[in-house]
């Protein structure tokens, strides 16, 4: 089957088409890789070369700096034999001279390290891929051996006090100290195996124990629901009356104490009057007199005889 000129104008077009779309997606696949990067795709930019002897903890991306304006970025670190090897792209307005210098600097307190340009006095231009001279910040020196130096005199410290300690130690001591370390271990196995025949009369003393408790289950229930149906009928017993009837005694009991109180009645009366008191005292000793001289003298009382004769008074 034959095709037709528009067939195949048609299958060119599709083509063309496919051959767009893959280009412009390469192109913003390279835009945005390079914009990930920090690069500025818009602009013209010249690539630089810088050796230091570490990494200085740059990494890709790190800002490029001239007067404190950021003008291009770090590409890539690349380690070498002889030290480390930067590779860093600026704008190409910027017009570097030939010997600037590319210093490391620190940007904050966080250590975030970047590269500022410092220009030579030369007229010529430095070109594209050229390598500049690379310099550390000397207060980021500073800040290194202040680190380093503390840890130092630390270290040195640690080592001072360790030679002493070891020179002030006697070995004979320490002989002694393991001597006794071993004699304190020997007595603890000892006693440890001394404690086995007692430890596994316990366990057996237990074993029996909870062997008990298992055949007495039952009994242990019943009583526990006993004492379960005692607590319930104490429950159910109504308290209620015989509060009321100790209420109505209390009551009562009060009341008489008040009357006792108020003189009320002869109880009230012989507490509060203190003459009918003295009456009944006067009353108690009189008789007691008349019981004493009836007893001593009744022939004065009874005055009579079987005989029909009076009783002669018994002569004092």
């Amino acid at each position: 089957m034959q095709h037709s000129g528009s067939d195949k104008f048609k299958i060119g077009k599709q083509e063309v088409r496919l051959g767009l779309f893959a280009a412009m997606a390469i192109g913003l696949l390279i835009f945005g890789f390079n914009f990930l990067k920090g690069e500025n795709v818009f602009n013209s930019n010249l690539t630089y070369y810088v050796r230091y002897p570490n990494a200085l903890n740059l990494q890709s991306s790190s800002p490029v700096l001239f007067r404190g304006v950021k003008v291009g970025s770090v590409r890539e670190v690349i380690l070498q034999a002889e030290g480390v090897l930067i590779e860093f792209y600026a704008r190409e307005d910027i017009q570097i001279p030939v010997g600037s210098e590319a210093r490391v600097i620190s940007t904050d307190l966080f250590n975030t390290r970047a590269i500022e340009i410092l220009f030579s006095k030369n007229t010529e231009v430095a070109g594209s891929y050229d390598t500049l001279n690379g310099t550390v910040e000397t207060a980021l020196l500073d800040k290194i051996a202040d680190q380093v130096t503390p840890m130092r005199n630390r270290i040195d410290s640690l080592l001072i006090t360790t030679q002493y300690l070891l020179g002030a130690i006697d070995p004979n001591a320490l002989n002694k100290t393991f001597v006794h370390v071993e004699q304190a271990t020997a007595d603890l196995a000892e006693m440890s195996a001394s404690m086995k025949g007692p430890l596994s009369r316990s366990a057996s003393q237990v074993e029996l124990i909870s062997g008990n408790l298992a055949k007495n289950n039952e009994h242990i229930n019943k009583i526990i629901q006993n004492a379960s149906k005692l607590s319930d009928s104490l429950s159910v017993l109504s308290l209620q009356p015989t509060l009321a009837s100790i209420n109505q005694n209390l009551a009562s009991l009060s009341g008489i104490l008040q009357k006792i109180e108020r003189g009320d009645g002869t109880m009230g009366k012989m507490i509060q009057d203190s003459s009918l008191y003295h009456r009944l005292d006067e009353s108690a000793k009189s008789l007691n007199l008349l019981m004493e001289d009836f007893r001593k003298q009744p022939r004065r009382y009874l005055n009579f005889s079987v005989f029909g004769g009076k009783i002669k008074e018994e002569k004092k």
